[in-house]
């Protein structure tokens, strides 16, 4: 098995470093890695240029003639990439020394699955360990990990993302039908779409160990912040309606463009688009409640009796309950 690394860059010469040192000091070194940068103004070019020249195996050193952002800049560096595995990279990440030869031990044993992900651990901008890890902040617990071995990963990931791209691999065979990326859904970069399309196809597996140290820090494109304060009984009455309907009409909406765009594909089992339909539609029937919370009492029953509350939310009846509440 071939193995090929993409990495994207964008004014990360701070971090840039040690993210690349831990790659050459794999214990499997990769047979490539393809640099992508997205049009760095410090000197991330100059730290990828000098990295190529000292490391055994091929790399390859790309610039981006304009800024394409991240999703694209990914699938630029995927498709130039000749292994039989892409393994995907952060700029300001750290890798286990074993990421890639548990990657490589984990698609051999499993020949039918087209990617794996992992475990993470938070890092601070000093690499320090914060003492946390990516699924337990993301909630992916032994229950959703068993959900997830059963093949029933998809259902996770019509209501959060729970795969992480610094921790994902996947076989180039199949980026035939990844790419190219979605650009016009919202909040859905190219590890969610990657995570949802081999979801919905059973393929995509996973390793419960912290394969990446995931960097957090204030520049970066996604993190994991820490949740907000609590909301009471009091800020339920009194907030602002479309402080609290806004996210729920941004879900409805990427989940809708989300069927739309996978309706059609016959690689994926249409009873189990069925669930993602579903979901957009209850999220906008929660949004065309009526302002008078008398009159949404049909409405929350309604969902209740078809069990989309239980099916669509972690603590189903604190949110029928606040949508009754709000104001």
């Amino acid at each position: 098995m071939t193995l090929s690394v993409a990495l994207c860059t964008y004014n990360g010469e701070r971090y840039l470093p040690e993210q690349l040192a831990s790659i050459a000091a794999q214990t499997r070194l990769p047979d490539e890695v393809v640099l992508v940068d997205d049009g760095s103004t410090d000197g991330s070019v100059a730290v990828l240029r000098q990295w190529a020249e000292s490391v055994p195996f091929r790399v390859q050193v790309h610039q981006n003639p304009t800024n394409l952002g991240s999703t694209k800049s990914f699938e630029r560096a995927m498709q130039l990439c000749a292994g039989e595995v892409v393994a995907l990279s952060d700029q300001d990440d750290l890798w286990r020394a074993d990421r890639l030869a548990q990657t490589e031990a984990y698609l051999v044993a499993n020949p039918t699955m087209e990617a794996v992900f992992s475990d993470a651990d938070l890092i601070d901008e000093h690499s320090e360990p914060i003492g946390q890890r990516i699924w337990e902040v993301v909630q992916f617990d032994a229950a959703k990990q068993q959900q997830w071995r059963e093949g029933r990963g998809y259902e996770l990931l019509f209501s959060g993302y729970v795969v992480t791209g610094a921790t994902l691999a996947v076989r180039r065979a199949v980026l035939p039908l990844l790419l190219p990326f979605p650009t016009h859904v919202q909040y859905l970069i190219h590890d969610a779409w990657m995570s949802v399309v081999l979801a919905l196809r059973g393929t995509i597996g996973s390793i419960d160990e912290p394969l990446v140290q995931y960097r957090q820090h204030t520049s970066q494109q996604v993190g994991f912040k820490a949740a907000g304060p609590r909301v009471t009984l009091r800020d339920r009455l009194t907030r602002n309606r479309q402080e609290r309907l806004d996210p729920i009409v941004q879900r409805a909406t990427r989940y809708r463009q989300l069927c739309d765009l996978l309706g059609s594909r016959p690689d994926i089992d249409p009873t189990r688009l069925a669930r993602l339909k579903r979901m957009a539609d209850h999220l906008e029937r929660r949004v065309r409640m009526p302002l008078v919370r008398l009159f949404r009492v049909p409405s929350i029953v309604g969902e209740l009796v078809r069990k989309n509350y239980q099916l669509f939310a972690g603590h189903w009846w604190k949110t029928a309950l606040g949508d009754l509440l709000e104001p």
